[in-house]
């Protein structure tokens, strides 16, 4: 062979090898093109592969890796421990004592064979007259026809029916020789040999026990061969389980290949089929339930046997409340909500008497309709009368029971709940510390949906979570805080213990936690006392993980650090870069909405208002908002009509005309004024409509209650930073601020007299602008007195304007 065509032979011999590797495989990476590939062409190694492995057409073929793996680690098969006592049997008694062995011992010992080895190594030793059909060739496998999984495993569609699962039959486990009978046609009596066994309650209390601690598939597929005589109620328990362990709300399964293809699981499912009919029907139902969160192929014959004995007992109308449940999610998930099998079970359960109903079953039925049959106001006289019955029962419900029924509730979105929603809100004060991470999550996600929220439980809360900030579930501690920010309730126990749990917890929460847990602080405009280390907390995790945060929790988490005047510009400056606007416009399907854009406003107004030496880039104006106030989610709070139209009055008649003041004026920087007034050089009140020799501006804030904490009074930060930046741009900001505490005050429309604290007699107020607008030497002093006066006026009467009505 010529030189030439030697090196060639060798260069693809090479290529292929490495195509076989694994794609960690470094010298992979030398082959990958370069930024030489456009500029000019050279003769270095992958250029000259790359043209010859084209020139060969080999390029788009798949090579086999170098290295098989199999898909099961080995490591995790048991040793194998064959038995011979029945070959030294056979040598030592000889070949015609073998037939006194009982067949039922045989097949026993045929059945506790773990191993395909050591089972042919049984069958090859028996007698051929005896179990001709078990006769195998070496190296066959024996079909196990109970199981057809499916690799694809997403969760179908409730609108489908029947139910659509893209499935891939996997290879069978043995491979039949002839036709082999299932083990229980062996028996010479008849009866079948069965693993389902009633185990005592001590048994099945400590394998039950043992399960629930079982934190991987892996630790329950050695606890399933550690038993090899379960109970049914066990076996259906193991299949959820596992599938509690295995459940990806993404992709459905983590490994479905790897869990299915296990030998003791499959052996359990062909166990669950052969004594089916003899399944207690609680048992019967779990286990079809089980199947279908495993997302077995609804063909497998395990599925259909379970269905078609349940149908059986269907037909029969015997099934309780809650077994009818069960099968109805199970129909629902297998077949859709058209299946003929849900209208009957459905017809059966609307059969029932409500009122008769207990917890449990109330809890049941609301899961069922909560999974998908409750949609689109389907059985809504039915939900109807379980709010009804469950009125009456609410004082007897559990931590479980409140949680369950306000979940389904929220799925159901069901608007005629509201009693029913209250009453287990004020029962669930009750069990606040009784409440489990996910039951708390729950509760708090529906009270919030439905707008609900109870004084008692927010004490109860405040009481509960400075307990357990540092060791709950990342989502309970973010939900608890969401939760407060939505009601705008301050709560500084609860704020300054969750804080102090983020310097020490800040690696375990997601990047969108971190964010919701800091804007709630900003909402509410509170620094905890030990701020600075939350904030050089907050600032490493953006350091560390600044890539992994979507662009709408970064752009909320920045913004919640401005509104307690924490400014980190080295991240700011990143969100004003063009390549994160293409990132946000990638993330709003439907534009980016107003809200985004103000605050994006607002927090480059922020960083060039109190931040004079940024320079860094700058948002551009396509991205700018003219106002800060809109509808439905705003950063300004809309003033209270009923307060403003005081307000107006009252200055109508201390001012003497409307025309000396503006109401609701929109500047320029963005913030719109509840009302403003205009004073000349020498102090004196000019008409609104003047624009000429206005020297000082005057914005009155009519701050609600709205615009305070729910239960302090304390401006929420988005008003705080609001008048801060008005001070900034040189408005003389007056609050008028709103007063809770009314109880005690007179009921009598307000009156406009007043006692000035600067001067000796009681004036109106137009009559002490008349007399400084008569004396010319006490200009100075007219903006002092006017000033002090229309706070003092305002402060004394707040009680009084909330209350006053004005036509």
């Amino acid at each position: 062979m010529p030189p030439k065509l030697r090196r060639q032979q060798l260069t693809a011999v090479y290529w292929a090898n490495l195509m076989g590797q694994n794609k960690s495989h470094p010298t992979l990476r030398v082959l990958e093109q370069c930024w030489e590939y456009g500029k000019r062409e050279c003769h270095s190694f992958e250029w000259v592969i790359g043209d010859l492995v084209k020139e060969l057409g080999i390029k788009e073929l798949s090579i086999t890796p170098i290295v098989v793996l199999p898909a099961v680690p080995l490591w995790i098969w048991p040793q194998p421990s064959v038995d011979l006592r029945i070959l030294e049997h056979r040598e030592k008694e000889g070949q015609s004592e073998l037939e006194e062995i009982q067949i039922k011992d045989m097949v026993a010992l045929f059945m506790m064979a773990r191993t395909l080895a050591l089972r042919l190594h049984f069958l090859s030793h028996l007698d051929d007259q005896i179990l001709p059909s078990l006769k195998a060739f070496a190296g066959k496998r024996l079909s196990s026809p109970c199981l057809r999984t499916s690799t694809v495993c997403f969760p179908t569609c409730s609108s489908l029916s029947p139910r659509s699962v893209c499935t891939t039959e996997r290879g069978p486990m043995f491979v039949v020789a002839g036709s082999v009978r299932p083990y229980q046609e062996l028996l010479p009596s008849g009866s079948g040999l069965s693993l389902l066994h009633h185990l005592t309650s001590d048994e099945d209390h400590t394998f039950m026990k043992r399960l629930t601690s079982c934190t991987s598939s892996q630790q329950v597929l050695r606890l399933l061969r550690s038993y090899p005589l379960l109970s049914g109620a066990a076996a259906a328990s193991i299949l959820h389980r596992l599938a509690d362990l295995e459940h990806d709300s993404a992709r459905g399964l983590w490994k479905p290949q790897i869990l299915l293809s296990d030998a003791g699981l499959n052996k359990l499912c062909q166990t669950l089929e052969n004594d089916s009919a003899r399944l207690q029907d609680e048992v019967l139902v779990r286990a079809l339930l089980g199947c279908t969160r495993l997302y077995l192929d609804p063909q497998s014959r395990l599925v259909l046997k379970l269905m078609f004995e349940s149908q059986k007992r269907l037909n029969l109308e015997r099934l309780s409340v809650e077994v009818l449940c069960g099968l109805s999610r199970a129909l629902f998930a297998l077949e859709g909500p058209n299946s003929c099998m849900i209208k009957q079970a459905m017809s059966q359960l609307q059969n029932k008497d409500t009122a008769q109903w207990n917890t449990a079953e109330l809890v049941a039925v609301y899961s069922m309709l909560a999974t998908g049959l409750g949609e689109d106001g389907c059985y809504l006289e039915l939900l109807n009368e379980m709010n009804a019955q469950a009125l009456q029962l609410v004082q007897q419900m559990g931590p479980g029971a409140i949680s369950e029924i306000l979940g389904a509730l929220f799925k159901l979105r069901h608007t005629e709940a509201l009693p029913l929603v209250i009453a287990l809100c004020k029962q669930a004060v009750h069990h606040v510390q009784n409440f489990a991470d996910p039951e708390l999550i729950v509760v708090l996600s529906a009270l919030m949906h439905y707008g609900h929220s109870d004084h008692f439980l927010v004490e109860a809360l405040e009481r509960h979570v400075p307990n357990i900030a540092f060791t709950a579930h990342a989502e309970t501690v973010t939900k608890v805080m969401q939760f407060f920010r939505r009601w705008r309730i301050l709560s500084p126990p609860v704020f300054n213990t969750v804080a102090e749990s983020f310097v020490y917890r800040a690696e375990e929460y997601s990047t969108w936690q971190v964010s919701q847990q800091i804007a709630a602080l900003g909402v509410l405009g509170y620094l905890p006392p030990d701020a600075g280390r939350l904030f050089r907390k907050v600032e490493s995790v953006l350091h560390a993980r600044f890539s992994q945060f979507q662009p709408r929790a970064l752009l909320d988490l920045l913004y919640a650090c401005t509104l307690l005047q924490r400014y980190p510009l080295n991240f700011v400056s990143k969100v004003f870069s063009p390549y994160f606007m293409q990132q946000l416009q990638g993330e709003e399907s439907s534009g980016i909405d107003h809200r985004v854009l103000a605050q994006l406003t607002q927090l480059y107004m922020t960083v060039k208002l109190e931040c004079p030496f940024y320079d860094g880039p700058r948002l551009s104006p396509k991205f700018q908002v003219k106002s800060f106030l809109a509808s439905g989610q705003s950063l300004e709070t809309p003033v209270e009509p009923h307060f403003y139209n005081a307000v107006k009055s009252a200055l109508v008649d201390l001012l003497g005309a409307q025309s000396y003041f503006a109401s609701r004026v929109l500047t320029p920087y963005c913030y719109t004024l509840d009302i403003e007034i205009k004073l000349d050089e020498e102090g004196y009140v000019l008409p609104a409509s003047h624009t000429d020799e206005v020297h000082k501006r005057i914005a009155l804030c009519i701050d609600g209650s709205k615009r305070f904490a729910a239960n302090a009074e304390k401006l929420l930060g988005k008003e705080a930073i609001k008048q801060r930046h008005l001070r900034i741009l040189g408005y003389e900001v007056v609050q008028k601020l709103h007063r809770q505490n009314e109880d005690n005050l007179p009921q009598s429309s307000p009156s406009l007299n007043i006692s000035c604290p600067l001067c000796e007699n009681s004036h109106r107020l137009i009559g002490l602008k008349e007399i400084c607008r008569r004396n010319q030497r006490m200009f100075k002093t007219w903006r002092k007195i006017f000033l002090g006066s229309l706070s003092f006026f305002f402060n004394k009467h707040s009680a009084d304007f909330a209350r006053c009505n004005i036509r």
